[in-house]
């Protein structure tokens, strides 16, 4: 058993819990290692720390632990209450959503308590609208499933985010060059 958690390995404790089934998931997904050498060299109470920091992060903006855009989810709400005050807009705030009002295929409205603030767009979280959307993240194929040294990271955007026309998407893929040949593998 782990004596030391500033000493031993997180290895040793996912043994001696029966979970090395996890370790990869934990250890590549949550806290973002590249490669295994943290089972050995890392110190349990590093793993441990970097698994904290990731649930500690996963409601903090949001259902995500992960910033996007640059200032996270809740800096576009942030954002619009501030334009909004400016402009004239109306943002409601602790309010609930009975539906969002649709005229002829195009959004006019959103009705809360009955009563319906009419507007030409809807800026709101996914959850509000879940017949509209379209779950989307990115995939990380931990090394050892695919016999490499080194994670890969796939994510995929499209004109919705302004990076590539309409129809056309973008897919990264990123991990470490591992041999002196980089286009062969």
């Amino acid at each position: 058993p782990p004596k030391s958690i500033m000493k031993d390995s997180i290895e040793l404790a996912f043994k001696h819990y029966g979970v090395e089934s996890a370790m990869d998931f934990v250890g590549h997904a949550i806290c973002l290692y590249t490669d295994d050498s943290y089972k050995q060299k890392a110190p349990a109470i590093e793993v441990i720390t970097k698994m904290q920091l990731y649930n500690r992060s996963l409601n903090r903006f949001g259902s995500s632990p992960y910033l996007y855009p640059l200032y996270g989810l809740g800096e576009l709400s942030q954002s619009f209450a501030r334009l909004s005050a400016v402009y004239g807009g109306t943002y409601m705030l602790n309010k609930p959503i009975d539906k969002i009002v649709v005229e002829n295929g195009k959004v006019v409205g959103v009705m809360s308590e009955g009563k319906v603030a009419r507007c030409g767009k809807v800026i709101c979280d996914p959850s509000y609208a879940p017949d509209r959307v379209q779950k989307c993240g990115q995939i990380i194929i931990p090394h050892n499933q695919v016999n490499r040294c080194n994670d890969i990271y796939i994510s995929c955007v499209s004109h919705l985010h302004h990076v590539c026309p309409e129809k056309f998407y973008l897919v990264l893929v990123a991990t470490t060059v591992e041999t002196s040949n980089p286009h062969q593998e």
